[in-house]
């Protein structure tokens, strides 16, 4: 093989590197998760948290926290719900009531569920202890504010 010939065969692969790096890094990631808070009508209370979306693999896990206003201790105060999402189109409602009127909201979506017997921290971290299991690579995540409307 001459000289020639193997700067053309490195010239094309750089090209060809160059352009599909360009092509794959130019495309947006598309959100797994969409959120919608309703309002009671005449109050402008916010009523409902509803979280739905169109993953690309099943099953995954959501995990659902929800806080009243002004709270220090998220982990004490806090209201955490983890539902297994089995279906690739799903839509979960989470009635809100008055404790989180002006409160906060945290919405992830994740890929694996851990047992707490294979759990990295021995005898279980803080959310195997709770509830037999952590929930662990992260997809997504959302948080917000429910304001009164």
């Amino acid at each position: 093989m001459n000289t020639l010939t193997l700067q053309k065969i490195i010239r094309r692969s750089l090209f060809l590197l160059v352009f599909f790096g360009a092509v794959s890094f130019s495309q947006q990631k598309k959100s797994l998760l969409t959120l919608e808070i309703t309002y009671e009508f005449d109050s402008g209370i916010p009523k409902t948290l509803t979280i739905s979306g169109t993953p690309e693999q099943t099953p995954l896990w959501l995990g659902v926290s929800l806080y009243p206003y002004n709270v220090v201790d998220l982990l004490e105060y806090g209201t955490h719900k983890q539902i297994e999402i089995k279906k690739a189109q799903f839509k979960e409602a989470m009635e809100l009531g008055k404790t989180f009127y002006s409160g906060s909201f945290e919405v992830a979506l994740y890929g694996k569920k851990v047992e707490r017997e294979d759990c990295w921290e021995k005898g279980g971290c803080y959310w195997c202890k709770k509830n037999g299991f952590h929930l662990e690579e992260p997809l997504e995540y959302k948080s917000g504010y429910l304001f009164w409307k």
